[in-house]
């Protein structure tokens, strides 16, 4: 491969400095938040974050993964501001998989546009709002979906689950790389404001007496529709200040469906 790095300088220790700073990064949202930075493994993810224009600070290696993925690791390489080969405990210290495969990279945020800004782009297109989604399994899979159907923005509640958590990256499969976020502080009020600005705003509820989704046309108007938290739903303000309140048809049992799930179907809904 042409790189070039002496024994004695792989990392082989967990104080040095730079291991320290990556692993607060992996175990803290509070952290990548202050930082704005957060953290991915593996050479799909890595690779993705470089195709999808993401800055790549320090690039993480083992000389078993400089071996196997000799291309692939040298285009990650060459985005990168830094890099460190380390040994394979370190690697182990800053991932979180059972079998990681010898890449870790920290890379920069992207910086999220003012919802105000935003308004005549949204304008064009349907959004999907989701208030207080807390688990990251969830969240990974309702943006790649997203994403797959060809959503462009989504508007997050302050409580929701931070979406740079590495199950959240891993879990949407580089969706948060391409996605437009806003990250609202009173959900009520933004869908009051897109109210004016000519959306039609659905509250999901599992309430039978509520629109049935496949009833609607979503081609009408710009709708903003909203998933609500895992446990409790969407917040009586929130629904409120929804112009509508949908639901999906479930001629069977269940009384509700795993928010991740009920968020595609609505997506799929949206854009049939």
């Amino acid at each position: 491969m042409g790189l070039i790095i002496n024994l004695s300088d792989i990392i082989v220790s967990r104080e040095n400095n730079k291991i320290k700073y990556a692993i607060k990064l992996l175990n803290s949202a509070k952290f990548r938040n202050k930082q704005n930075n957060f953290i991915i493994e593996g050479l799909r993810l890595c690779k993705d974050a470089v195709l999808s224009n993401i800055t790549i600070k320090h690039v993480f290696f083992t000389k078993c993964a400089n071996m196997k993925y000799e291309d692939s690791l040298r285009q990650i390489l060459n985005s990168s501001e830094n890099m460190s080969m380390v040994s394979e405990n370190i690697i182990n210290i800053i991932s979180n998989t059972e079998n990681p495969q010898g890449i870790v990279c920290i890379c920069g945020k992207p910086l999220f546009n003012d919802f105000e800004y935003n308004l005549k782009e949204f304008s064009k297109n349907n959004i999907l709002a989701l208030e207080d989604i807390n688990d990251p399994s969830n969240m990974g899979t309702i943006l790649r979906t997203a994403e797959a159907f060809g959503f462009k923005y989504i508007i997050l509640s302050k409580n929701c689950c931070d979406i740079y958590s590495p199950k959240v990256l891993r879990g949407s499969m580089g969706a948060v790389f391409r996605l437009n976020f806003n990250i609202v502080n009173c959900m009520s009020e933004t869908i009051e404001v897109l109210n004016k600005n000519g959306f039609i705003s659905c509250a999901s509820v599992p309430n039978r007496k509520a629109e049935l989704i496949n009833n609607i046309d979503f081609k009408v108007h710009p709708h903003l529709v909203l998933i609500g938290n895992e446990a409790n739903g969407l917040k009586k303000d929130t629904i409120k200040a929804c112009k509508r309140k949908i639901t999906i048809p479930m001629p069977g049992r269940a009384e509700s469906l795993n928010a991740a799930m009920s968020a595609s179907v609505i997506m799929w809904e949206m854009v049939r």
